[in-house]
């Protein structure tokens, strides 16, 4: 349970963030495609989780589902925030900060689903 409450947390206060810097790229960096991909995928790991848990007891194969979907989002964000990086519309200091807390959540989405495809 306390993973699930982890998870829950770190996906919503990861979207939040993720809006944020969306905010902030729109206003300082005037970059309109990247920074929509990146708000889309940052926001649907938060939502695809809470469906998740939502589902759980009643049916573990939408869960499975849900949190795999949750997982190739994170894998997306990585992707989003290195090219932002890489084009320079992040500074590094701006780019360390949520990257490590994308790659945190990316490796707990992993780890919960190789754990509900196990019990598939």
């Amino acid at each position: 349970m306390e993973e699930n409450i982890n998870i829950h947390q770190l996906s919503f206060g990861f979207a939040t963030r993720i809006v944020q810097l969306y905010n902030y790229l729109m206003q300082n960096g005037g970059e309109a495609t990247l920074s929509k991909q990146l708000l889309l995928s940052g926001t649907r790991i938060g939502m695809l989780t809470e469906e998740a848990f939502a589902v759980v007891q009643d049916n573990p194969n939408a869960f499975a589902e849900r949190i795999k979907a949750a997982f190739e989002c994170s894998v997306d964000v990585l992707y989003w925030l290195r090219l932002l990086q890489a084009t320079n519309y992040l500074s590094e200091e701006r780019f360390l900060g949520i990257y490590s807390d994308a790659e945190k959540l990316s490796k707990l989405l992993r780890t919960r689903l190789s754990t509900a495809e196990k019990l598939l």
